[in-house]
């Protein structure tokens, strides 16, 4: 009985309300995007370069190709300053990021500022911020027969949609040597400046 009645409530939930898609990148090498995320951890580790290539689903058409790369400059390097979280007090990045999937290519461009205030001996709280560019394209000429019938992508079936978005991040971090607690909001303006 009682699974009849979550059952009834799961397709009522279902039919009720509206179901919207999303093309959020959820990256589980957290390590590698630490800037990206979190623009407070921008030059955390010290200057250094990442890059990442993830081809899921290798052989299907259509399958998502994720490629990755950023730049860290942590400002105490410049001085001579030892590599360590109580390193300079100001560290910039650049990230790019192309994300491929069916007939959408993703595009974006982020650049990051993070400024470190000591708190502790070795604790120190850290603010960053980003800007973020990013390019979407649609190619209706990749589009599956079950993609034209969408009322929302079907339309550009056989031609092609591009939009550019300006956004912001924004990031806080509370650092140690041996561990750190964050919280960033990415997209804080919702795309309101977009072509």
């Amino acid at each position: 009985m009682k699974k009849i009645i979550i059952l009834i409530i799961g397709i009522a939930l279902v039919t009720t309300t509206d179901i919207l898609a999303q093309s959020r990148k959820y990256i589980s090498q957290f390590s590698h995007l630490q800037g990206y995320y979190n623009p407070a951890l921008t030059g955390y580790e010290g200057s250094m370069l990442r890059g990442f290539v993830r081809n899921q689903w290798a052989g299907w058409e259509g399958a998502p190709k994720t490629y990755f790369a950023s730049a860290e400059l942590d400002f105490g390097h410049l001085s001579g300053q030892a590599s360590g979280d109580i390193l300079g007090k100001n560290a910039a990045g650049i990230s790019i990021l192309h994300d491929q999937y069916g007939a959408f290519a993703e595009t974006e461009f982020v650049a990051s500022y993070a400024s470190r205030i000591q708190v502790g001996e070795k604790t120190n709280l850290r603010l960053g911020a980003g800007l973020n560019y990013r390019s979407i394209r649609l190619d209706g000429n990749s589009m599956t027969t079950e993609q034209a019938d969408d009322p929302i992508v079907g339309q550009y079936f056989g031609s092609f949609s591009n939009m550019q978005v300006i956004d912001f991040n924004l990031g806080l971090a509370l650092t140690h040597p041996s561990y750190y607690v964050s919280y960033a909001v990415h997209h804080v303006n919702q795309g309101a400046i977009n072509s």
